[in-house]
Order: structure tokens, then sequence, then C-alpha cells
């Protein structure tokens, strides 16, 4: 069932705001966000876009709001993507996902290598903010707590 950015929005707060301390869409225009805000702070934040005329869904995860996005080749299908992005969602939401974050010694992001610990198996995905080589990195794994 093909659906608009807001009604897409609206379905993840529904499937999983429930656990959340906050969960409500933010619309702009013909894009909307899910905010799913856990009551725990060491758990992960997670915020859902679709926008449709760049086909393309995005979870943003954690403070930083790393992006892991999901190319689309038309309008978002919820029964195509429900089990691409629920699973992730709800490692998020269970305390199933973790970090490893380089960063330069003034606390500056350089990248994350995100960890999902799926009932089929861990799940990695990559995100380089800054491109190049540098001398003094620091890593540092965060493994995030559950929403309660």
């Amino acid at each position: 069932m093909a659906v608009n950015s807001r009604s897409f929005a609206d379905a993840v707060v529904v499937s999983f705001g429930a656990r959340a301390a906050r969960a409500e869409v933010e619309a702009r225009g013909d894009d909307a966000t899910a905010i799913l805000e856990p009551g725990n702070a060491d758990a992960c934040s997670l915020r859902v876009a679709y926008q449709p005329r760049h086909e393309v869904v995005t979870l943003f995860l954690g403070v930083e709001e790393v992006p892991l996005e999901l190319s689309l080749t038309g309008p978002v299908d919820l029964d195509d993507v429900r089990p691409w992005l629920g699973a992730r969602v709800e490692a998020a939401v269970d305390g199933r996902y973790e970090q490893e974050r380089t960063t330069l010694r003034d606390g500056s992001l350089v990248s994350v290598v995100g960890t999902f610990h799926l009932d089929d198996g861990d799940v990695r995905h990559v995100y380089r903010r800054r491109l190049g080589w540098f001398r003094r990195k620091l890593r540092r794994r965060v493994t995030f707590a559950p929403y309660e």
C-alpha cells in the first residue's frame, strides 16, 4: 500500500511510540518525520523521515543523528519497507544497537560504524562525516540502553 509521508510517519509513531517518552510527527511540506525520544537518557533517540520527492526513507540514530538511508524505486509501500525499518527501529528501542564512534581530539565526529543486533544476525552500517586521514583520533564504543 503506497502512502504519503505524513501517513508513513504516523504509522511509525503508532507502531513504536508507546515505548517512547515523546512520540510525534513533524511535517514540512511534502516531508514528514516521526520522532521517538526515549525516557532513558542512555537509549538511542530516533527520527524516521520519508522524503517522497527523493524516494528515500532515512533513519537518524542517536544524539548526532547518524543517518541510515533506504533508497526506494518509487512511492513508499509500507508492506515492503516494514521488515527493513521495523527490525532496525525495534533493535534500537530494545537496546540492541551500538555505535563505534571515531572523533578527533576536539570531539568532532569523523565516522560511525553502527551495529544492529537483529534476530537473524548483526547488520552494520557506516557513516563518514569527514573524509581524509587524521593522526589523532579517538574511538569509543557506545551501547545504547532499552527505552524502558
